[in-house]
């Protein structure tokens, strides 16, 4: 368990960090447009994500606690990461009573994805 966390910690921290700015009151947010389609808030939902699943694909490849986790990296990150962009949603919804807003699925999505062709870019993997 300890190879796990050490190698995970600062995933960890930065999750907890993203709940907290999910939950806060976000009336405040800055309202920059650089195009129609691509705002603030989605900018940063993917990079949020992006720096999550770089964090954890790391974390995840270098413990040797849990091997079940190494053999399918692919299944359990991205399957984790969907499960707690979910979460953040949600707890945005119930907690700062913000709607659902598909475009900051679609950014979180994208957070994903670049984290997705990071770490397999930076590591020289297989898909």
């Amino acid at each position: 368990m300890i190879s796990f966390l050490q190698f995970n910690l600062y995933a960890l921290l930065w999750a907890i960090v993203m709940f907290i700015i999910a939950i806060a009151d976000q009336s405040q947010m800055p309202t920059l447009k650089w195009t129609n389609w691509l705002s603030f808030r989605e900018f940063g939902h993917s990079f949020q994500f992006a720096f999550l699943g770089l964090m954890v694909f790391v974390g995840f490849e270098k413990q040797n606690t849990f091997p079940n986790i190494k053999r399918s990296l692919n299944v359990w990150v991205i399957g984790m990461l969907f499960f707690y962009m979910l979460i953040l949603e949600s707890a945005s919804f119930y907690f700062a009573k913000q709607p659902y807003y598909i475009p900051d699925f679609i950014a979180s999505i994208v957070g994903i994805v670049i984290a997705f062709l990071a770490f397999y870019g930076i590591y020289k993997k297989k898909l």
